[in-house]
């Protein structure tokens, strides 16, 4: 997933990337410090991976503060055939 972001970022860097990861969006790296300056997120790092997660179900809140601010966001779902 993380080359995912990483391949998303070079084509598009603009938006902060939403991963849907089970119940909750995980956001990371840049996004994750930007979020966690900007929007009161805690970030955790794994493996040194900046990572931000919030639940699905109360994302709606957050997503509004960030489009409010006019910053771009790309939700990433996850397909399962």
């Amino acid at each position: 997933i993380y080359r995912l972001y990483v391949g998303f970022k070079k084509i598009n860097p603009s938006p902060i990337y939403f991963f849907e990861r089970g119940d909750f969006y995980e956001m990371y790296y840049g996004d994750a410090i930007f979020l966690g300056q900007h929007v009161d997120l805690q970030v955790k790092y794994y493996e040194n991976i900046p990572i931000c997660r919030i639940p699905i179900a109360g994302s709606q809140d957050i997503i509004k503060r960030i489009l409010k601010d006019q910053w771009e966001i790309g939700i990433c779902e996850r397909e399962i055939d």
